[in-house]
């Protein structure tokens, strides 16, 4: 991936465009995707997300497969998984139906927030700077110094940030999960 711009992300395709689901490990990317697989949206990617920032940013399908943590591993009895398997670091990966294209257009950025206390899907549209501050707390590696990397980094992120819809999206948290819950993700942002 290097020199390519990457975010800490999962994403699925929904109506020809692709929506990255974006956050720091343990935020419940891999979950919203699988949630997303579950509602007939086809995997784009887990946990690291290739972007093409050109003037209409786009990203590539780079999985077929979820790792799915111990809480979340339920989702693979759903239909939409043709197999599953453990992985070396105790989750669960799941295989589900990949979109068949190189490459899709990036709609939006989802930054999930999963709640026990709420029943309901809250999404807020985040203006750009806010869009950023939570781009930048998501970063696909921990730790860089590099100051050269920290500065393109920072540049692609608020390109991003520009460019497309951002969302900070509350969603009611299982196990259980609300069979409807991924098309309940979507709706706010895609108008479906």
């Amino acid at each position: 991936m290097k020199k390519h711009t990457v975010l800490h992300a999962s994403a699925a395709k929904v109506r020809g465009d692709a929506i990255a689901v974006v956050g720091p490990s343990g935020s419940g990317k891999s979950t919203v995707a699988a949630l997303l697989a579950e509602a007939g949206y086809p995997l784009i990617s887990d946990d690291v997300l290739r972007v093409d920032l050109g003037s209409n940013p786009r990203v590539y399908v780079s999985a077929s497969e979820l790792r799915l943590r111990e809480n979340s591993a339920a989702l693979s009895d759903g239909g939409s998984v043709s197999s599953y398997r453990g992985t070396s670091d105790g989750r669960t990966a799941v295989s589900v139906a990949a979109a068949a294209e190189d490459a899709l257009p990036l709609r939006a950025c989802v930054f999930p927030m999963p709640r026990r206390d709420i029943d309901s899907v809250v999404a807020v549209k985040l203006a750009p700077a806010d869009a950023l501050k939570q781009l930048l707390a998501a970063p696909r590696m921990l730790g860089w110094i590099d100051h050269g990397w920290l500065l393109r980094n920072f540049q692609e992120m608020s390109r991003l940030a520009k460019t497309v819809d951002c969302w900070q999206v509350q969603i009611p948290w299982g196990p259980p999960f609300d069979d409807d819950l991924g098309r309940r993700i979507i709706g706010p942002i895609s108008g479906l």
